[in-house]
């Protein structure tokens, strides 16, 4: 009697450390934009002051005091960064970075369409057209064609540091805000970071130096593309590890959640739109 044996598929073994610290910059961008919600959230609803609610008022004020906070900023900086450059990392990794920033581009897009139709429609000013997954897509595919033509950690390191200084000459960090009908008439400006415009903007250029910093340090820290460290599973890694694992799907409806929350506890304590 012949024996059939059957391969398993080989399971893509994940740099654990990559995924954790990417969790941990998910989960410092839901806590920045929970606070954002909590501090504009009287612009939701048309009777904030009317109901006059202790809890949402207290969260309110507590949104506010650390939105409004210059290490809040400080940190938005850091975190946002550090997502960036692990992404980079996790670029060194991939077979195909053209693949995943085209998929990227259309999810950018298609939220880009989503956030722009609620604006218009109901109000809310939370038109996304130049966040953090549109940069990162075009940071993603501009790297997959480098990389493409030449793959070399030194050229990965050069771009960087160009990218850098262009960042240090061009990007206006005060810039002046513009509504999302001039963008076009503004294009230039907006994708050089002179000009913002849309929630959660992103500036570009910083953004492309980031990917490609992290890219130098894939090629280089992780060669071998295992892990350097043991980080068990243990009670508190085992979220952070979750949330870097998912990273996208979790950018993607994390606001919808968190603003789904506040409008309904909200509605039952009597706010109306």
């Amino acid at each position: 009697m012949k024996h059939k044996f059957y391969l398993s598929p080989i399971r893509k073994k994940r740099v654990i450390e990559i995924d954790f610290l990417r969790g941990f910059a998910v989960l410092l961008m839901i806590l920045d934009h929970m606070m954002f919600d909590f501090m504009d959230y009287p612009s939701w609803v048309s009777n904030f002051s009317q109901v006059n609610n202790s809890i949402f008022n207290a969260l309110n004020n507590f949104g506010t005091m650390i939105f409004t906070s210059s290490w809040r900023l400080a940190g938005h900086y850091i975190f946002a960064s550090l997502f960036i450059l692990i992404s980079g990392i996790s670029s060194t990794f991939s077979h195909s970075n053209l693949d995943r920033g085209l998929k990227l581009s259309f999810v950018a897009i298609m939220l880009t369409l989503v956030t722009h139709t609620i604006q218009t429609t109901i109000g809310l000013e939370i038109g996304i057209y130049m966040g953090i997954l549109h940069v990162l897509a075009i940071a993603i595919i501009l790297y997959g064609l480098v990389d493409l033509l030449i793959d070399n950690k030194w050229v990965d390191l050069a771009i960087a540091i160009v990218f850098a200084v262009l960042t240090y000459f061009i990007v206006d960090w005060n810039a002046r805000y513009i509504s999302p009908d001039s963008i076009m008439n503004n294009l230039g400006d907006f994708l050089l970071g002179r000009v913002i415009s849309g929630a959660d903007y992103i500036h570009l250029l910083p953004t492309i130096a980031l990917m490609f910093l992290g890219s130098f340090i894939g090629k280089t820290v992780y060669a071998k593309k295992k892990s350097l460290f043991s980080l068990h599973h243990t009670a508190w890694t085992k979220p952070v590890i979750f949330l870097g694992k998912h990273a996208l799907a979790i950018y993607v409806l994390h606001q919808v959640i968190i603003a789904s929350i506040l409008f309904l506890i909200g509605y039952l304590v009597g706010y109306r739109l």
